[in-house]
């Protein structure tokens, strides 16, 4: 579980951040529109990504830990199951994003992508992580998740501000 708080961070931060981000791009790059990059909406995308990261990869490791044989495929449904959530919380509200309005199939095929991507990330780097962990000792990596996912609290709360 420990080491799934971390790796969420680390995924989220990359992909659903930065890649988040350049989905956005892309779209607007498919519609025609000239990139319109801000640091405040790049900072918006990263942290929210960085804090969605955390709490979900304590919950994939909650439900790995108890999976016989977990592998890319499991970080596969995963990223499904969370992009269903994602999805039913964030894109469907009435003020849903500009890139879902404007070009709604390759917005959901884009970042349904990325949220699949996610997934088999949070795996890829659980496994790292595993193998890098037998380094660490329990206390210092106890630290470092707790921090990981104060780090995803603190994100969601400044994104939160950010984005009213």
């Amino acid at each position: 579980m420990l080491l799934g708080t971390l790796a969420g961070l680390l995924a989220g931060f990359v992909v659903l951040g930065f890649g988040g981000r350049l989905v956005m791009t892309a779209i607007g790059l498919i519609l025609g529109a000239r990139p319109d990059w801000s640091l405040a909406g790049s900072l918006q995308v990263i942290v929210l990504g960085a804090a969605l990261g955390p709490p979900s990869g304590l919950l994939y490791g909650l439900v790995r830990c108890r999976l016989p044989h977990p592998s890319h495929g499991t970080g596969l449904l995963f990223g499904a199951l969370f992009g269903s959530a994602i999805v039913a919380v964030y894109f469907l509200r009435p003020a849903g994003p500009v890139e879902l309005q404007a070009a709604p199939r390759v917005g959901a095929l884009l970042f349904g992508g990325l949220l699949l991507l996610f997934g088999v990330s949070l795996e890829a780097t659980l496994r790292r992580l595993e193998h890098a962990g037998s380094h660490f000792q329990p206390g210092l990596l106890a630290l470092v998740a707790t921090f990981a996912f104060s780090i995803g609290c603190f994100g969601l709360g400044l994104w939160a501000l950010i984005s009213r």
